[in-house]
């Protein structure tokens, strides 16, 4: 038996779930491939409280059940930034590390070339400066921006929550039957939770 992961699937949805809500983010089927383990990992953006998501499974296409809840328990921190044509941002020690998913958002308008609240990575990280690109790399192309934007621009880590689902144990009797899944987000009270991007495998 070899650990990793295989047969990966990335959604990139940018889905928001506001507060007091219930809202499905990704659909999708259980092959044979995904039968001995089912992970789901979502990448969350802005986070306030203590949200969950919830991995469900359909019985024979009729009755949705969760098997799996996990709680957000993260809360976002902004980092604001300045905008350094073409392509670099600047923050004090701002701690990100090359690769890194975050998102970008203003109270005006984001640097041109970007969209607010879409997924990016950190490329070229020195301790005060760092850039952008599209997906991550050993060696990324940098997002070149069209303008510097506008506003308080800020940059927030994206937070990571994985739902393993062991066929082996508990859940042997759910997953074989159960042809479908989807992950939702739940949210209570005063809480929000922005679904940046969604992973769907399985891991043997």
């Amino acid at each position: 038996m070899s650990n990793g992961y295989q047969s990966r699937r990335y959604i990139d949805q940018g889905v928001t779930v506001p507060a007091s809500t219930t809202q499905e983010v990704a659909q999708g089927a259980i092959n044979d491939d995904m039968k001995l383990f089912l992970s789901v990992t979502a990448y969350l953006g802005a986070v306030t409280g203590t949200p969950t998501f919830q991995l469900q499974t359909q019985a024979e296409y009729r009755i949705w059940r969760t098997i799996k809840s996990s709680p957000a328990a993260v809360v976002s921190t902004d980092t604001t930034v300045t905008v350094t044509l073409p392509s670099t941002l600047t923050a004090a020690s701002h701690g990100y590390t090359a690769g890194q998913m975050v998102t970008i958002n203003s109270s005006g308008t984001v640097p041109g070339g970007l969209l607010p609240g879409s997924r990016y990575f950190v490329a070229a990280p020195t301790t005060n400066t760092f850039m952008l690109s599209l997906m991550p790399s050993t060696t990324p192309a940098p997002v070149q921006f069209s303008d510097a934007g506008s506003g308080t621009i800020t940059v927030t880590a994206a937070q990571a929550v994985v739902l393993l689902v062991n066929n082996a144990t508990a859940d042997s009797s759910v997953l074989p039957m159960d042809p479908r899944f989807r992950i939702n987000g739940v949210c209570t009270g005063g809480q929000s939770m922005q679904f940046i991007g969604l992973s769907v495998g399985h891991q043997y």
